[in-house]
């Protein structure tokens, strides 16, 4: 990837930064978007999250049901 096709997006809250990265890490299924485009399941028992350490995965999981 050249650096013309990098993009960054950077947006500012006013709370702590601790705050801030454990709303979007802890909360990421809450407001990351649903549909085919998104998520590999477009279930509503699938849920995402990050794995709370260096090196951890993004992981989607979906319920037994």
């Amino acid at each position: 990837m050249s650096e013309a096709e990098l993009i960054r997006v950077t947006t500012r809250v006013s709370v702590p930064q601790a705050e801030a990265f454990a709303c979007f890490t802890e909360d990421i299924d809450l407001w990351w978007k649903r549909g085919p485009r998104y998520r590999r399941s477009v279930d509503e028992g699938s849920s995402l999250r990050l794995e709370p350490f260096v090196g951890g995965g993004f992981l989607e999981t979906e319920e037994a049901g």
